[in-house]
Order: C-alpha cells, then structure tokens, then sequence
C-alpha cells in the first residue's frame, strides 16, 4: 500500500460526489449545523499486513457521518439514504467506484447505526462505515 493519507484523501474525494454532505479527510474543529450531513474518513482498526503470500495489505478506514436532525424521521431518512446500497446519495456506490491510486480498490465492508449525538448543542443521527483498502 502507498500513502495512507493520500488513501483517505481518495475516499473523500469518492464521497464529494454525494450531493449536500460535507466531507473532511480529518476530525473537524467545529461541525456546521447548516449541512445536511457531515462524513468524517479517519484510520480505523490495525492494519493486517502481508495477506497474500507475503505481499498485500488490509487497511480499515471509517466513515463517521453525522446526520442532521430537524426531527428524528427527518435524520433517520438521510442516514437510509447513505446507507442504501444504490442510489446517487449511497455511500457504498460512491465509495466502491471511487478512484483509487494507492490501493487496488476499496470497498464498504459494513454499517453500523448509532445513536442520536450533541455536537455544539445540535443533534445529530450518527452512522459509522467501515472502508477496506486492499493492496
């Protein structure tokens, strides 16, 4: 595998096709309450190398994406809306046909829905992805 964060960039750029969600490749200071959903791809898991006889590598990166709620229906319908496996708003759409120079492809592997979360007075329905990157 090549760079890590040129790896992570490359998610964000696959998820900046996604229309109204605001992608960071790093944890943000301060979330804007205005945006309809916030993505953040950070490092995730240990990375298993040395899978293929020696060569290749497993890196694990998660999406963190916090929804805004205007109402519960209202945060919960735009996280099924990135959760959906098709779709224009999918995340696993664009993230598995997303352009990848460092790795040899990168996949949603799973889904996992949180709970609702407070960030600087404003809720938000929260759903976390893991990313494979597979070298």
């Amino acid at each position: 595998m090549g760079s890590i964060s040129t790896t992570r960039d490359e998610i964000k750029t696959a998820l900046e096709t996604i229309t109204n969600l605001r992608v960071h490749d790093t944890i943000p200071e301060n979330v804007n309450p205005t945006d309809v959903g916030v993505a953040v791809v950070r490092l995730g898991g240990v990375p298993e190398y040395d899978n293929d006889f020696g060569s290749g590598a497993v890196f694990e990166f998660v999406v963190s994406i916090l929804a805004t709620v205007v109402s519960q229906r209202s945060g919960q319908n735009s996280i099924d809306d990135l959760l959906d496996p098709t779709g224009a708003e999918s995340v696993k759409v664009a993230v598995d046909g997303g352009t990848y120079t460092q790795v040899d492809y990168c996949r949603v592997a799973d889904a996992d829905v949180g709970d609702f979360v407070e960030v600087g007075g404003v809720s938000y329905q929260e759903a976390r992805l893991t990313v494979e990157a597979v070298s």
